[in-house]
This record gives C-alpha cells, sequence and structure tokens, in this order.
C-alpha cells in the first residue's frame, strides 16, 4: 500500500531528523542547546505536518542536517574517511531536491583546514576532490536516469524553475497566501509577519 509506506518512511525520516539534530547541535553547542533545538523541531508545525504527509522536505531537511553533521566531523579532525562521508552526505542531499546547500557546509570545512594550516595548496588537496567526486558518484547512484536523458531532465528542472519562480527578486505574495491557509497555519504566520516586522 503505496500510501501507508510513503506515510511511515517520512514519519521515520521526520523522527530521525530530530534525533540528528540534537547530535549535530550538541556537535556543535552543547547539550542544553541540543535539546532545544530538537524540542523546537518535534512540535513544529510544518515539520509534523511534512512527516505525516510523506512531503519530500522531510528527506530534504534530513540530508542537509546529515551533511551539516559530516562537516561538523572534518572540521574536528581531518580524515579521507570524513572527507568520503561528507561528500555521500552532500551526494545524497543534492539528490533529493537538486538544491545545493549542502555543498556549503563542505566547502566551509575544507576552507577551515586551509586557513588553520595557513596552506593555499590546501585548497587544492586531493581529499576535497575525492568529496566531490564522491558526491558526484552518489548523486549518479541515486539518479541512474539523469545523465542518459539530461535533455530531458534539465527540461524538466527548467519547468521547476519556471513554476516556482525561483532567483526573481520580487514580492510574490502566493507563497504567504499558502503558508497562511494551509502550510502553517492562521496563528503562525500572523506571528512571522509580526516577528518581520
Amino acid at each position: 500500500y503505496a500510501m501507508y509506506w510513503s506515510r511511515f518512511i517520512h514519519a521515520t525520516f521526520g523522527w530521525l531528523t530530530i534525533v540528528l539534530l540534537y547530535f549535530v547541535v550538541k556537535r556543535l553547542f552543547n547539550r542544553p542547546t541540543a535539546l532545544l533545538a530538537a524540542g523546537f523541531l518535534a512540535v513544529n508545525h510544518r515539520h509534523v505536518l511534512g512527516s505525516h504527509f510523506g512531503l519530500p522536505d522531510i528527506l530534504n531537511g534530513f540530508f542537509a542536517l546529515l551533511a551539516l553533521y559530516a562537516a561538523a566531523l572534518l572540521i574536528e579532525k581531518r580524515t579521507l574517511k570524513r572527507y568520503i562521508f561528507v561528500g555521500i552526505a552532500a551526494g545524497l542531499s543534492f539528490s533529493m531536491k537538486y538544491q545545493p546547500f549542502a555543498f556549503l557546509p563542505l566547502l566551509i570545512s575544507h576552507l577551515y583546514w586551509a586557513v588553520k594550516e595557513k596552506k593555499i595548496s590546501h585548497l587544492i588537496h586531493p581529499y576535497a576532490w575525492l568529496a566531490l567526486f564522491t558526491a558526484l558518484g552518489t548523486f549518479t547512484i541515486m539518479n541512474p536516469y539523469y545523465f542518459p536523458n539530461i535533455q530531458n531532465a534539465f527540461f524538466r528542472n527548467d519547468q521547476d524553475i519556471r513554476r516556482y519562480q525561483m532567483g526573481i527578486l520580487e514580492f510574490r505574495p502566493y507563497g504567504f497566501f499558502y503558508l497562511f491557509h494551509w502550510g502553517i497555519g492562521r496563528l503562525p504566520s500572523i506571528a512571522v509577519i509580526v516577528g518581520a516586522i
């Protein structure tokens, strides 16, 4: 039963995202902050809604957090295994919604070591190239249809960009209308607007 399994898998990943957030924040800050962050995510209306309805945002959030966790491990200790792990995590995150945000923690953690060691040659370190190739390999394994059908894939991606109007710097009221009525509800939407003001 596809509907059951879709919701079950997303609910499981929603729960795992809360656990992973705890470990990421604990590693980057401390235990009380990690408990607070995990508690906020556990009662976050949008996260709970997405977990119950099987939205891809839940998987996207989990794998983006996994990439951040891998980068935090890389900042602690630079090893070949950690570079491979951060490459796999970034590739998995990019595979979810084709968003490149998970590559930012990889880049920052790599730059951290270049600055710490005060070596410009570290910017082209073989481990960094291995992480990028690992991310590309992970993406290829997760999306085997993409490269053989590259023209169709670009056409579909272009449709998504046009549909969601990505990159356009103008006020678009539909997003607020959607969030107000269905996405997060009326009270949180009003709180967001008041908080922004």
